[in-house]
């Protein structure tokens, strides 16, 4: 009797923690495929998200509803679509079927940008802020082009590169102005870059951090000018421009 009871004990702790573990896991991807989750939280070195520009050749009033309609439809999360004049830019995780739905579109070129080639997070912070991670974040998103001259573009890739190493105020930079993550990309001459920073912030209030006391900051921003240009369509003043989200 005594050795049947302890059977049942055991197999009793044993369901428990069968079940202790499926909650934790039912939770766990509740939490990761959440589209307002999706929309907030891209992890530089987990989640991979990519960026998909959209050249408009003819565009007319319905252009931008056509491809808002497409982007829901695909599970692109909102908040994750970006414009700016006939520029329409999506960051997201696993853009494929709006990929491939968005070819229904006339006079529409794709430009691909799969991966980031530098990428800023909190892992490069010595100190904490009060905001912590486990808040929500928003995306700002900026594009403009390296000047046409491959050997300033191989000055620019290498500066990027070794930034961490030969200028690491600048991350320390990042961290002061409370940066979540920067990931930037290119496609050809083409930059995009997406800074995500603490739900409610703006860049205007956060970016004048990173220069605060920190000479070597704006040493780094004098320097990449020379290889920096605007887009086609931007002022001769400009440079970079940020797309607007399209809700």
């Amino acid at each position: 009797m005594k050795r049947h009871n302890n059977f049942f004990r055991v197999r009793s702790r044993l369901l428990a923690a069968i079940l202790l573990i499926s909650i934790f896991f039912l939770n766990a991807c509740k939490e990761t495929t959440s589209p307002e989750n999706a929309a907030v939280r891209h992890k530089a070195a987990s989640a991979h998200p990519s960026v998909i520009e959209l050249v408009v050749t003819q565009q007319d009033n319905t252009t931008a509803t056509q491809i808002k309609k497409i982007a829901a439809e695909a599970g692109i999360p909102e908040g994750s679509l970006y414009r700016w004049k006939d520029h329409y830019f999506i960051f997201a995780v696993h853009p494929e079927s709006f990929k491939n739905a968005i070819r229904k579109i006339e006079n529409i070129t794709i430009r691909e940008y799969p991966d980031y080639f530098y990428a800023f997070d909190r892992s490069r912070c010595t100190t904490t802020d009060t905001i912590g991670d486990a808040g929500e974040w928003q995306h700002i998103l900026l594009t403009a082009a390296l000047v046409p001259d491959t050997s300033l573009q191989r000055e620019y890739m290498n500066a990027h590169a070794t930034q961490f190493e030969q200028w690491p105020e600048v991350a320390q930079g990042f961290c002061r102005a409370q940066f979540r993550q920067l990931l930037l990309y290119r496609k050809d001459n083409q930059l995009v870059l997406v800074i995500s920073i603490p739900a409610g912030k703006t860049l205007d209030e956060l970016n004048p951090l990173t220069t605060k006391d920190n000479p070597r900051v704006e040493e780094w921003n004098r320097q990449m000018k020379k290889y920096q240009t605007g887009i086609p369509g931007t002022d001769s003043s400009e440079v970079w421009v940020f797309p607007e989200v399209l809700n």
